[in-house]
């Protein structure tokens, strides 16, 4: 009865189910299998952070002392010892203490003196907690389904943007609530908080602007005409107030010009950048402006600069030799503190979400010539590698913040 049998193709069919069953049991190993971390007598700890991308596909942000897993990108933290994970930065393991797991809202967080307000994506309310993690609330109201968070630099107001477009401000302290044009589009206010600069987008391309306003929308200023650039336009004030947002404009394939724009229709000289996508965050402090762009020699993957620019022009420009983005730094008196992704795929300059799902060490750059150093690899109570976003530096400069970028919680490390 076997001899009509097609054995060819039966041993085929076979041979297909058993690849798919070793394909599964590879693809378990591979994401969910547990690695383990002893922190001491209380015995093993689940690292949950499973869904990195190869080593061998990424940059070179790699100047790490600890011994890496060539597959992962992660140490083998099985083989580390409690007292090898320092309590604060010294360049290597560091305990991150996690002050909120409240799912926070990327980009909500504020560190104001001793005070961190944030907006928490599990129950829409706003909170705020002091540096040892005692948490209150910050207005017992629910906003629900915030998108985007625009705080004041004193925390006393913010700009609460939603999905469908519409904007408020939101006053804590005298709880009021102000509606604002619904036009308006990426807010920045100037460090006193008293004025914003913001984006005017319609359907007219001829009714575009970036503008100025009072935080309540009042004393409206058009400033500059965007027709149809208003992507081209990033809003954010110098320290000293001349600057209010720039304008980018492509001069090559590998090249772009960035064009400050001021208060009073100034013609302020122009930064040219290697690369392409640029984004930047100004110090409140001084004239450094920390910036990120892609170019085909990185892979499209960012590259961070440091760039001593401002109203007057540009002065230097660094490459600090880290490949990030510019808002995952925060900027210090004397150094920068940003999130370094250990490995990135190519063209992650162009889609940033290539950067969500891999581990991240802390870098501090000197604003005098932008030399980096390695000074922590942030790891969690549970022994879990983390995401790094949202980085803040508290006022004291003693401690830094951030939000982890898989799991929204807030942690905090000691410099």
């Amino acid at each position: 009865m076997f001899k009509n049998l097609n054995w060819q193709k039966i041993l085929i069919i076979i041979a297909f189910l058993i690849l798919v069953i070793l394909m599964a049991v590879g693809l378990y190993y591979f994401f969910y299998k547990n690695i383990f971390i002893n922190l001491g007598p209380q015995a093993n700890v689940n690292n949950g952070n499973f869904r990195l991308p190869n080593i061998n596909n990424g940059n070179l942000n790699r100047n790490s002392s600890l011994n890496f897993n060539g597959n992962l990108g992660l140490p083998f933290i099985g083989e580390v010892s409690p007292e090898k994970i320092a309590k604060r930065a010294n360049g290597g393991l560091t305990l991150s203490d996690e002050l909120a797991d409240n799912q926070v809202l990327p980009g909500s967080m504020l560190v104001n003196g001793e005070e961190i307000y944030f907006y928490s994506q599990a129950d829409d309310k706003f909170y705020h907690l002091t540096r040892t993690g005692q948490k209150q609330l910050l207005e017992d109201k629910v906003f629900y389904d915030v998108q985007t968070v625009k705080w004041s630099p004193q925390g006393d107001q913010a700009i609460l943007e939603y999905p469908d477009g519409s904007n408020i401000l939101y006053n804590f302290t005298t709880n009021q609530q102000t509606t604002l044009l619904k036009e308006l589009t990426d807010f920045a206010f100037n460090a006193s908080g008293s004025q914003i600069a913001s984006e005017l987008v319609t359907n007219n391309p001829d009714s575009n602007w970036v503008v100025t306003a009072n935080p309540d929308g009042t004393g409206l200023k058009y400033i500059e005409p965007l027709g149809g650039q208003a992507s081209e336009v990033q809003t954010g004030w110098s320290n000293d107030n001349q600057i209010l947002a720039v304008y980018r404009e492509g001069l090559d394939a590998s090249r772009q010009e960035i064009f400050p724009i001021g208060q009073n229709d100034e013609n302020f000289p122009s930064l040219i950048v290697e690369g392409r996508g640029f984004e930047g965050s100004w110090s409140p402090y001084d004239n450094s402006l920390i910036y990120s762009v892609y170019n085909q020699s990185s892979g499209y993957r960012p590259k961070l600069y440091l760039a001593k620019t401002g109203a007057s022009g540009t002065n230097a420009v660094f490459d600090t030799g880290l490949s990030t983005w510019s808002n995952k730094c925060t900027i210090g008196k004397t150094k920068a503190y940003c999130g370094v992704p250990y490995n990135l795929p190519e063209f992650s300059g162009l889609s940033p979400a290539l950067g969500n799902n891999t581990i991240y060490n802390f870098y501090e750059i000197d604003l005098t010539n932008g030399n980096n150093q390695l000074i922590a690899s942030p790891l969690s109570e549970a022994g879990q590698f983390l995401g790094v976003s949202n980085v803040s530096l508290s006022s004291d400069e003693q401690y830094l913040y951030f939000v982890d970028n898989i799991f929204h919680n807030l942690y905090t490390i000691q410099l």
